[in-house]
C-alpha cells in the first residue's frame, strides 16, 4: 500500500510547521489566563495570597508582561510555582517555557520538559501537543513515535485542532500508529473545520495527488485558498499560497469559479472560522 502523502514531508519542515515549545506554551498561558480587565492587582494578590491557583497565574503574568503592574520576572516565577505546586497545568506550561528560554531561571532543556509533562499529565491540550512535538522530532526527549501519537491522542480528543492534525498525520504516514486512512481523514476534516491551515493543506494535497480521496482539484484549490486566509506563520502561508497557484495552474476557469464558489458556501456556514 502506498503512502497517502507520495512524497512526504521532510523532518525540517514538520519542524518548521510546528511551533517552538517555549513560545507554544507562553502563548497558550497568556491566551487562556489573560488578566481580566475588572480584576486589580490589589483584588488578585488577595485571592493569591488566599491560595487560588488561577489567580496566582493571573498575577504572575501580570509581573511577566508588566502593563497590569511592574514588571518584575522574579516575583512572576514565585507565581507560578505557587500556581504550578497545585497542579495548575497552565502555571506548569508556563514554567516549561521559561526554563526552555533561559528567562527568569537558568535554562534547563530537562525541567523544561518536566514541567511540560507535568501539565499534559495535567489534561493541557496545548502541552500535550508540545509535548507530543517533543517526542516526534526527539528534541530533548527520546524519539518515539508511539509516544508523540499517546499525546496526539490526547489533545485531539479534547477537541484540539492541532492534535487532531498531528494525529490525523501520524495515521495517514502510520507513525506511531497503524496507517489507517479513514481516521486521518476523519481528524485533518475536523481540525480543518476549526480552520487549522495544516489541515486544510492537508486535504488540499491529499485531492489533489487523488492519496486517500479522489483526486479533485477544484477541492483541492479550494483546501489551499483556505490555508492561505487561516494560516498565521509566513512558512505555511507562503506553501499555501504556492500550492493554490500551482493547482489553479492545472485548472479550467470553469473549475476555478467552481472552486471560489465552493470556498465561499463553506465559508458562510454558521461557525466556521473568519479567514
Amino acid at each position: 500500500m502506498s503512502r497517502p502523502f507520495p512524497n512526504p514531508r521532510p523532518a525540517d519542515l514538520r519542524a518548521a510547521r510546528a511551533p517552538q515549545l517555549a513560545g507554544a506554551a507562553v502563548a497558550a498561558a497568556v491566551l487562556i489566563f489573560a488578566v481580566p480587565a475588572a480584576a486589580s492587582i490589589a483584588d488578585l494578590q488577595a485571592r493569591a495570597d488566599a491560595g487560588e491557583a488561577r489567580a496566582q497565574m493571573s498575577l504572575g503574568l501580570a509581573f511577566y508582561r508588566g502593563d497590569e503592574a511592574p514588571a518584575d520576572m522574579q516575583r512572576a516565577v514565585t507565581w507560578f510555582r505557587k500556581a504550578a505546586a497545585q497542579n495548575y497545568a497552565p502555571a506548569e506550561a508556563m514554567l516549561a517555557s521559561l526554563y526552555a528560554e533561559g528567562a527568569g531561571v537558568p535554562f534547563d532543556s530537562k525541567q523544561s520538559i518536566n514541567w511540560l509533562r507535568r501539565a499534559a499529565v495535567h489534561g493541557l491540550s496545548q502541552a500535550q501537543v508540545a509535548l507530543g512535538q517533543a517526542h516526534d522530532e526527539g528534541k530533548d526527549v527520546r524519539q518515539d513515535p508511539r509516544e508523540a501519537a499517546h499525546w496526539f491522542q490526547a489533545a485531539a480528543a479534547q477537541g484540539d485542532a492541532e492534535g487532531q492534525r498531528l494525529l490525523g498525520e501520524a495515521y495517514l504516514q502510520g507513525r506511531g500508529v497503524a496507517p489507517d486512512a479513514g481516521k486521518a481523514l476523519e481528524l485533518l476534516r475536523a481540525a480543518a473545520d476549526k480552520g487549522d491551515a495544516g489541515a486544510e493543506d492537508d486535504l488540499g494535497r491529499l485531492y489533489e495527488e487523488g492519496a486517500a480521496l479522489p483526486s479533485n482539484l477544484v477541492e483541492a484549490r479550494k483546501w489551499f485558498v483556505l490555508a492561505a486566509s487561516h494560516c498565521k506563520t509566513w512558512r505555511v502561508c507562503d506553501a499555501a499560497a504556492r500550492n493554490g497557484l500551482r493547482v489553479k495552474a492545472k485548472m479550467s476557469v470553469i473549475e476555478i469559479e467552481a472552486a471560489d464558489k465552493v470556498v465561499q458556501a463553506w465559508s458562510a456556514k454558521p461557525g466556521r472560522p473568519a479567514g
